[in-house]
């Protein structure tokens, strides 16, 4: 398998393992929050804010992935100028 399949392939595990970290963290903060909400009294008396803050938090780290990720591999690429190309008509 060459080199970048490779490095692709390992950079899309780690995307994929923090997606999955972020969503179930998510999940668990919301069903915690929920938990409380229903037999907590006192929690029903404050405002709930992990229903907005989670998943907006959870957008921007996904949203801010995608160009830390271009810019990657934009210097990753610049390393190897040529790799992958063919000379032959």
């Amino acid at each position: 398998m060459p080199l970048r399949l490779m490095a692709e392939s390992r950079c899309t595990v780690r995307l994929f393992v923090a997606v999955l970290v972020l969503s179930l963290g998510g999940t668990l903060l919301l069903g915690i929050d929920s938990y409380r909400f229903h037999t907590v009294p006192e929690h029903r008396l404050v405002q709930r804010m992990t229903i907005i803050v989670v998943p907006m938090l959870q957008s921007t780290v996904v949203i801010a992935i995608a160009p830390l990720l271009q810019a990657y591999r934009m210097l990753a690429g610049r390393g190897r100028a040529g790799a992958g190309r063919s000379r032959r008509r």
